[in-house]
């Protein structure tokens, strides 16, 4: 089974991101980090306390991972 945002057209995953999206603050000049955003508010319950993700409030963990298909 593929991914279903690769089977979307442009036009369709764009609709279906600004439904699931209320609102997202950025930095006006990018951090020393490389970071652009500073929280992600949603219009769905994805976290038990709040539907907001604060990204520079420093109780978050940075987290890297590469995840790749093995044929």
């Amino acid at each position: 089974m593929g991914n279903v945002f690769e089977k979307m057209n442009p036009e369709k995953l764009r609709e279906f991101i600004e439904q699931l999206i209320y609102e997202v603050n950025v930095y006006s000049v990018r951090t020393l980090e490389g970071q652009w955003f500073k929280s992600i508010k949603f219009r769905i319950p994805l976290f038990e306390k709040n539907m907001e993700i604060s990204l520079d409030d420093g109780t978050h963990t940075k987290t890297v991972c590469l995840i790749s298909k093995v044929k």
